[in-house]
């Protein structure tokens, strides 16, 4: 453990008196994609983007289409000529081409490949040679070249038309000298040594113009780009500028030259052989390299829209560097460990703590970092104050100062610089020291293990444990959890912000914001509001109202932190920056982030972080309407039942891939934005109408969306609510209403006329029912009385059948009467047939059920026909007597009634009725037709008094015959309907 007390030059005096060996150069932050990531290899030989966005590889397994989140891939079964594609390139109307190892062509269009049409001419100049440079010129016509020293060089143009043209280079005797041509693009058509003059001009029948110039230099397969008027060249492992017809190398490239490229910052980016790539900052006037990926073979660079740096391998995929173009230093550039514990700013020079308890240090004027001790020495801490030097802590009491001075603090495992004094923590004990290193006090605290301590400009101790959070005042620990239940939470840093706020790092709960002396007023920030995580490992404020905060799921920087709702949360992660996502602890030196990380150091630049350097593009992929791709079309129009419509679609941004936020809302069902993280959102069941879906992507924890893209489409109303629809339901209702009128009226008259039937019917019934013959021999009996002198039969005889006759009267007056009264006229009836007949039959009642016939409403005179009819034509014209049985039974809906007599039955009656035919004929002509008979037109009347309740299969007659067949009576079967 040691304490500097002396300024910065003194420490750094001391530290280069131990400075050990060379630990390693920064390079740059890449992120790896492979045949793991969804490649169809990792042998990849070029990229490009695309007019939409997307990024675009070539491998030796077709070519893949990237979009942030997934890798989809085009072989010959999607139109290829060859699996083997080497190279992307644009016509005049930036459609994409692809070359192959075959010497083809092929345009890609909508995920999939279209080979060029005269792919056969250009394969007849290349038969067994592959096919390099070529362009399209605005007119579509194609030029490619081909040529050797021995044999001299021409250039190619095959038209629109399929015509194929040679233009050969004019042959000069002159010296061999070294050539390369350039269309006006930039590209590089041909090099070779041939015999040329100085400078050459081709005019070819399009007036494309390509540019030769001589420079004396190797052979070597050259790489040409153009910044303004000025070409760069690099060729045999030299790159040289021709600006003015002048010729001047500017560096020396460290191997074999496989690839070379300019960026849009004017940049140079040098791809090798197995060496991995250099970078020539434009800034440094191209004096000083960084190099990246040792030992991979670069095959190809690019940079897409957002100013991200693609770079293809042989061996190992695409690697991609974030526009910020962050620096690392990890254990490939030498670090004796990945992990990185702590990291301090010294006066601009870097101190950093390993994991394994080493001290690096990077002078400010230098890009390496050395290890601080020749041998072997362990630390557990640094910390760094300008006014107070550095500290380190060991086990052991070995120590290094300046000018031999010492100040020993023992066996202390972490150091804070406090606004007055030094702390020194070890587990549960906390000493006080001060500034210069001298022991003040020591506060034993057996609550919990000690992570943090924060002194407070009012010189309290706020002190962060493994079980939450306490306060060192008047020489009092005090739990704080009685404030918050927050303050119970693992505590891992601990910063004030201004005079009257804290903020506390907490491992599990977020941030926490609290006010000095009044520590329930507390705000807690957690992934909702926009941090990565809720593991919060360190902070680093920059001022009173920015904080940065490091997690287990990457950096993040809070503006306005002090007010919850104009907080912006800005995230940093492997996609954008860091070597890895846990982050250990951040120190800032000249407006640029240190970041000590699980698996190395990255530097970021504090300005351009959180920026897009151009809109993220978005785009509505497709629309699936009831479960079924349809296609995009403009003002779509559905149908009412179409109603079930999912959207997928897509940002295009490789910064933060696979991470954006989208906000959407479907004007029309919903005026509130909603944000989701998918890549679709389904609406159910929407009701017809005009809408509008509006989607905008935004970075992750971004502010406002940076591009939005609307999508118009109709949900048509169901047929029955279309306006001509309308009108012909008003007509239809029109002549449904004067039908209806109509109907009623002929319903109205057949009723009228359907009383007029039913007195009718009624009157016919009486005379049915009483039967000229009855009336005519009743009245004939009645006068043998009086003849023979019988006063008492014949008054009694009338008496009965004035009564029949007015009970008849006075029933078939009403539509329905009680079968009580019905009853009592029938038995009147039967009365003066007993009489009028001398006693020859009987008549049995049968009320089994109990029915009460004074609340069972029935037709009158509804069983009289069916007595009549037994006596009449089953049981007079029997030898001896007869007998009726009348019988009721209750249903649930009904009333069974049976007529049964043991008459002569119905087959030997209609004898007898044959033989009275003439008789029956005079009686037509005397009554009037008869084809009504009583129970005729009693079934009538109750099939009017019942309607539907009563149908044929209620009413029935089954003649009864004995076992032998001979007819023995009639039974007459009725189930009478009870009214409701």
């Amino acid at each position: 453990m040691l304490a500097m007390r002396t300024g910065f030059k003194a420490f750094v005096i001391v530290f280069f008196i131990f400075l050990g060996s060379r630990i390693g150069a920064q390079t740059f932050a890449l992120k790896n994609y492979s045949a793991n990531q969804g490649l169809p290899s990792s042998e990849v030989y070029n990229s490009i983007q695309d007019e939409q966005g997307y990024i675009w590889f070539a491998t030796d397994r077709g070519i893949a289409k990237y979009d942030g989140y997934s890798f989809k891939t085009l072989t010959t079964q999607e139109g290829l000529t060859d699996n083997t594609v080497f190279e992307f390139f644009k016509d005049s109307k930036q459609q994409l081409w692809c070359k192959t190892f075959s010497s083809t062509i092929n345009r890609i269009s909508n995920d999939s490949a279209y080979p060029y049409k005269y792919n056969n001419l250009i394969q007849t100049l290349f038969p067994t040679e592959i096919l390099k440079e070529l362009f399209f010129d605005k007119k579509g016509d194609l030029f490619f070249a081909k040529g050797s020293e021995e044999q001299g060089i021409s250039i190619f143009r095959i038209d629109k038309s399929g015509k194929l043209d040679t233009f050969n280079k004019r042959q000069v005797k002159e010296r061999p000298i070294r050539e390369v041509y350039l269309s006006d693009n930039g590209r590089c058509l041909v090099g070779g040594d041939i015999i040329a003059p100085t400078t050459d001009i081709f005019e070819l029948g399009n007036k494309e113009k390509i540019i030769s110039f001589t420079h004396e230099i190797e052979r070597g397969d050259p790489f040409s780009k153009k910044i303004n008027n000025n070409y760069i060249i690099c060729i045999n492992q030299k790159i040289f500028i021709l600006k003015d017809k002048k010729i001047k190398k500017i560096w020396d490239c460290k191997g074999e030259t496989l690839y070379f490229f300019i960026d849009k910052d004017e940049n140079f980016w040098i791809g090798y052989r197995s060496l991995g790539f250099e970078f020539l900052s434009a800034k440094s006037g191209y004096t000083k390299a960084i190099s990246g990926l040792n030992n991979h073979s670069i095959s190809s660079l690019s940079q897409d829209k957002e100013g991200g740096i693609w770079i293809t391998t042989l061996e190992k995929g695409v690697f991609y560097l974030a526009p910020s173009a962050p620096l690392v230093y990890t254990k490939e550039q030498g670090l004796s460990t990945e992990k990185i514990n702590k990291i301090v700013n010294v006066g601009g020079n870097i101190v950093a703590l390993t994991s394994d308890d080493q001290l690096l240090l990077k002078d400010k004027n230098s890009s390496v970092f050395k290890s601080i001790w020749g041998k072997k020495r362990y630390a557990t801490d640094i910390a760094y104050s300008e006014k107070n030097g550095i500290f380190t802590f060991y086990p052991t009491t070995e120590l290094i100062a300046p000018q031999q001075k010492h100040t020993i603090i023992l066996a202390h495992k972490k150091i804070f610089f406090g606004t007055r004094y030094l702390w020194g923590v070890l587990y549960k004990k906390i000493t006080k020291f001060t500034p210069q290193g001298e022991i003040l006090d020591s506060i034993p605290f057996n609550q919990k293990r000690v992570l943090c301590v924060e002194e407070l400009t009012n010189g309290d101790l706020l002190v962060g444990t493994i079980g939450g959070l306490y306060i060192y005042k008047n020489k009092q620990v005090t739990s704080l959890s009685s404030a918050s239940p927050l303050f119970n939470l693992r505590v891992s840093d601990i910063k004030q912000l201004d005079s009257n706020h804290v903020v506390i790092a907490t491992l599990g709960g977020g941030i926490l914001i609290t006010q000095i002396n009044n520590y329930k007023n507390t705000i807690q920030y957690k992934t909702d509001r926009g941090l990565p995580s809720i593991m919060c490992n360190t902070l680093l404020k920059i001022n009173d109202s920015t904080l940065w905060v490091g997690t287990n799921r990457g950096l993040c920087r809070v503006n306005n932190i002090l007010q919850p709702d104009k907080s912006i949360f800005t995230g940093v992660d492997i996609n954008n920056g860091l070597v890895s996502n846990e982050v250990n602890n951040i120190c800032e030196v000249d407006g640029k982030l240190w970041v000590a990380t699980a698996a190395g150091i990255s530097i970021l630049n504090q300005k351009t972080i959180g920026q897009v350097n151009s809109s993220i593009p978005i785009y509505i992929k497709k629309i699936n309407i009831n479960g079924e791709e349809t296609p995009l079309l403009p003002l779509l129009k559905l149908a009412y039942n179409q109603n079930n419509i999912a959207f997928s679609f897509i940002g295009l941004n490789y910064q933060y891939a696979g991470q954006l936020v989208y906000k959407y809302r479907l004007l029309g069902a919903e005026t509130k934005w909603n944000t989701t993280t998918n890549l679709s959102v389904l609406y159910n069941t929407l009701p017809y109408g005009e809408y509008t879906f509006e989607i905008g992507v935004m970075r992750p924890r971004g502010s406002a969306p940076t591009q939005f893209v609307k999508y118009h489409f109709t949900i048509l109303p169901p047929l029955w609510l279309e306006p001509w629809f309308l009108v012909f339901v008003v007509a239809l209702l029109a002549l449904l209403i004067y039908w209806y009128i109509r109907y009623r009226v002929n319903f109205v008259r057949k009723q009228e006329q359907l009383n007029v039937d039913l007195n009718t019917f009624r009157d016919r019934a009486l005379r049915g029912q009483m039967n000229p013959h009855f009336i005519y021999n009743s009245l004939n009996s009645i006068q043998n009385y009086m003849l023979k002198s019988d006063t008492m039969a014949s008054v009694s005889f009338l008496s009965k059948f004035s009564q029949l006759m007015r009970l008849t009267f006075n029933n078939t007056a009403q539509e329905l009467i009680t079968l009580e009264k019905d009853m009592e006229a029938l038995l009147l009836y039967i009365e003066l047939e007993d009489l009028r007949f001398q006693h020859k039959f009987t008549v049995h009642i049968e009320n089994s059920s109990n029915l009460d016939f004074s609340f069972i409403k029935v037709p009158p005179l509804i069983l009289q026909p069916f007595v009549e009819n037994a006596i009449q034509h089953g049981l007079l014209t029997k030898t001896g007597g007869g007998n009726i049985w009348i019988s009721f039974v209750k249903h649930p809906d009904s009333i069974e009634i049976t007529i049964q007599d043991d008459g002569i039955g119905r087959a030997n009656a209609k004898k007898i009725q044959e033989r009275k035919a003439r008789f029956k004929a005079r009686l037509v002509n005397a009554f009037g037709r008869r084809e009504y008979t009583g129970i005729t037109a009693t079934q009538t009347r109750i099939q009017q008094a019942w309607g539907n309740k009563f149908s044929k299969n209620q009413f029935k007659i089954v003649d009864l015959t004995t076992d032998n067949g001979l007819p023995k009576g009639t039974l007459v079967h009725i189930f009478l309907p009870l009214y409701d």
